[in-house]
């Protein structure tokens, strides 16, 4: 085999894993949403003060488990019903896999439209429960005092409290 076929054939092989490694990413998230939409159903049924019980219970657990994949997906279940009881506003998938991607340390970038302050706040009260600041930073001073001021009653559910700085 020469050089150049040799070089060929190992991008070929380079391009297959690599298409095999994203195809194996997107059905590992597959699986993560629906692991918050189990618990999400059992969440959903709970009344405020049993929900309010297993919110207090999961945030004490934050600090240690933030990095575990099973704690991620409880977490987001916990504050997705809480941001549909208080703000009336229920997580699709792909915010589900940002936020989940979010809490992974990974940057998340979402078009206009698929709810980017539905995602971060998903992500941010997760995050608020480990102890440590959590600042979400944006370029529109008008939408970091809205945020702040429309997500409070959420933030307060989960023992949380926003503020901006413009």
């Amino acid at each position: 085999m020469q050089h150049a076929e040799r070089l060929l054939l190992e991008d070929e092989i380079s391009g297959f894993f690599s298409l095999l490694k994203t195809k194996w990413s997107v059905l590992g998230m597959r699986q993560r949403i629906a692991s918050v939409r189990d618990h999400l159903f059992i969440y959903d049924r709970l009344d405020d003060a049993d929900l309010t019980v297993q919110t207090q219970q999961v945030a004490q657990r934050a600090r240690t488990h933030i990095h575990q994949k099973h704690f991620q997906e409880q977490a987001i279940a916990v504050t997705t019903s809480w941001m549909r009881r208080r703000l009336g506003m229920a997580a699709y998938d792909v915010q589900l896999s940002g936020a989940l991607h979010l809490l992974s340390g990974r940057l998340v970038q979402l078009a206009p439209g698929e709810g980017k302050t539905l995602t971060i706040g998903l992500a941010a009260g997760v995050m608020g429960w480990t102890g440590n600041p959590c600042h979400i930073f944006t370029a529109n001073e008008y939408l970091a005092w809205r945020d702040a001021r429309d997500l409070q009653p959420f933030y307060n559910a989960l023992g949380l409290r926003a503020g901006a700085i413009a």
